[in-house]
């Protein structure tokens, strides 16, 4: 029973995992600045079908009242010289992280037209390609579904003997079975003979 309550645990487990990484996420931010919005829009472009993130227009100190207030995930302020992401107490790392990245791109952009180019000028060139000399097969996949198939294994083994052991050391204790072997040898030796036992029978 208690190994299937295990099972149907980590099954309820999984399942919960999955769903939760199915779900979509709507992030809210407070804009202020000639380039915030245009940042966000491409933050949002960048964090795919199941984040959304929006943005709404206002003045510096009314975004950072909004943070205060929870009524936004995060305020993006720029003056025009510097950027900042206000948050209240934590902020989730991988919207952080395409804020960062458009804010990044946008910067770019605007100084590359400030100076009569374009940032496909500036890129011209750095493009790197890797090149493998042999090819091997993908096995990727393959090695993931193996190692978790043997760490289940090997879960699972020890969740079983385990469970064997103690039962037998308390069906012994109760019938004073293990008072009579301890006259004859030792526990340690007599433990060690149960674990030693039980790691064979699991091969």
């Amino acid at each position: 029973i208690s190994t299937l309550s295990t099972m149907v645990i980590i099954a309820a487990m999984i399942a919960f995992n999955a769903f939760m990484a199915d779900r979509a996420t709507e992030h809210d931010l407070a804009t202020s600045g000639p380039l915030a919005a245009e940042a966000v829009e491409q933050a949002d472009a960048a964090m795919g079908d199941k984040t959304t993130v929006t943005g709404r227009e206002v003045q510096p100190v009314e975004a950072e009242d909004l943070v205060r207030d929870e009524e936004v995930d995060a305020a993006l302020i720029h003056d025009g010289d510097s950027w900042s992401l206000v948050a209240d107490t934590e902020i989730d790392s991988d919207l952080e992280t395409a804020i960062e990245q458009a804010v990044s791109q946008v910067t770019v952009a605007d100084n590359a037209e400030d100076h009569g180019t374009t940032v496909e000028q500036l890129n011209k060139g750095s493009a790197l390609e890797t090149t493998f000399l042999s090819v091997g097969e993908d096995r990727g996949l393959a090695t993931y579904l193996l190692r978790f198939a043997f760490a289940f294994l090997f879960y699972m083994a020890a969740l079983i003997f385990g469970m064997a052991i103690a039962n037998s050391v308390l069906e012994e204790k109760q019938n004073r079975v293990v008072e009579i072997l301890a006259t004859a040898i030792p526990l340690r030796e007599l433990l060690y003979g149960k674990v030693l036992g039980n790691c064979l029978g699991a091969f």
